[in-house]
Order: C-alpha cells, then structure tokens, then sequence
C-alpha cells in the first residue's frame, strides 16, 4: 500500500479524509461492479485530524483480494463535492440501498 501524500496528485486538494492519498496494492487486480447497481456501505473514515466518522457511502471497485474498496459519497461540509477514495475494506460493512442515508440518483434499482 502506498501513500502519494497530500498534492502529489495533479489538481489534488488537501482533503480532510486520511485515506484520500491512500493507493492500495493492484497487483491482484480490480474488480468494478455493475454500474448504477453498485451495493452500499456504512463506512468509518478517518479524518486528517486523528478522529472519525461513520458514512454511507456508494462502493464502485474493491481490489481483487478484496483488502480495498473504492468508495463515493457526497460530503456536505465541502459544498457537496463528490468525495472517492480507496478504504480498508475492514472499515466498512455492507448496507441494503435502502438503509442508505443518501441515495444515487442514477441507480437503477430504488428498493
């Protein structure tokens, strides 16, 4: 796993998410789900302060020894800019789509 760090990234801006640097270990691939039906999680993201929150966040990828998830979500405190980044898979569980605090306006199933 490694960690470009805060602006190595063309365009990056420091985020308040730690993992937002994080670029997991592709050597065993990626495995990208269906689009517009890709499932849900509650995730715990930690945050560049040293604390954490609990989001419901959209998983698009995982890496295909499935220790990473790709992950999207709105953040509200940043004008609700469209935050991905790649988690520890053990720092989320799988939610139905209808336990979800937010909802994709693009999914095709609303159950």
């Amino acid at each position: 796993m490694q960690s470009r760090g805060p602006g190595k990234q063309p365009g990056h801006k420091p985020g308040k998410y730690r993992d937002e640097s994080l670029i997991p270990d592709f050597s065993s691939g990626v495995v990208r789900f269906p689009y517009r039906r890709e499932p849900y999680a509650r995730a715990l993201l930690h945050l560049v302060d040293g604390g954490s929150e609990t989001r419901d966040v959209k998983v698009t990828a995982r890496t295909g020894d499935s220790a990473h998830l790709n992950v999207t979500f709105l953040d509200e405190s940043r004008d609700n800019v469209t935050v991905v980044l790649w988690i520890p898979a053990r720092d989320a569980v799988r939610i139905p789509a209808s336990e979800s605090s937010w909802r994709d306006p693009y999914d095709l199933d609303w159950d």
